[in-house]
């Protein structure tokens, strides 16, 4: 079964990559730097830059809505942002299916700043 990740960038734009578990390699180029694993639910984790506000990243709208439905609270996310499944019973990152896709794509078109 293949297995993947999104990318969202902060304009909204949803780019979906194949993923065999844990790639760091892509997770970083990815993110454009050291990766920060951001647990959402069991089954999604989003990948962010471990120094996008200090490096001024620009806002991430659409993974920002995303991170406040799953985490509530006050902060924000900058810069583009990978989503890949939860970990296996190994604790290796598992890739997305198709259904969670189209929910992060559906949420980024919703979440878009005009």
């Amino acid at each position: 079964m293949s297995q993947f990740a999104a990318i969202m960038s902060p304009d909204g734009a949803v780019q979906v990559i194949p993923f065999v578990d844990n790639q760091l390699k892509t997770l970083q180029t990815a993110v454009g730097g050291y990766v920060e694993a951001v647990t959402l639910s069991p089954d999604l984790i989003m990948w962010v830059n471990e120094d996008g506000k200090m490096n001024k990243l620009p806002f991430n709208q659409a993974a920002t809505s995303i991170f406040v439905k799953h985490r509530g609270g006050a902060d924000f996310i900058v810069g583009q942002v990978v989503f890949t499944g939860g970990n296996d019973s190994k604790g290796d990152t598992k890739g997305i299916g198709e259904d969670q896709i189209q929910q992060l794509k559906t949420y980024a078109a919703m979440s878009k700043v005009n």
